[in-house]
């Protein structure tokens, strides 16, 4: 059997495809074997080769969340933080 040389793209399709299951059935009515079908080509095997479980799967989705916000946060407060200084200088710059 062939070895997946990315396996970060299949982490995210499954993250991605739990996350879209977990957000229309809920996450107590979605099994891991919802997230293979809705995957298709994806074996048992291989989910459980990345994911402990279900509750495995959610701990990364709300890892990946937290991640994105905190860059998000980081971008907003640099932008925030960059047009505070122009307008701070343009204020000495007027007076």
């Amino acid at each position: 059997m062939a070895r997946n040389k990315y396996p970060e793209i299949t982490v995210n399709r499954i993250l991605d495809t739990a996350m879209k299951l977990f957000m229309t059935k809920g996450y107590e009515h979605t099994t891991v074997q919802d997230i293979i079908n809705e995957l298709g080509n994806l074996s048992k095997g291989a989910i459980y080769h990345h994911f402990k479980s279900k509750e495995d799967i959610m701990g990364a989705i709300n890892a990946r969340m937290l991640n994105d916000f905190e860059s998000l946060s980081v971008s907003f407060h640099g932008c925030y933080e960059e047009n505070a200084n122009k307008i701070i200088f343009s204020g000495y710059l007027l007076a």
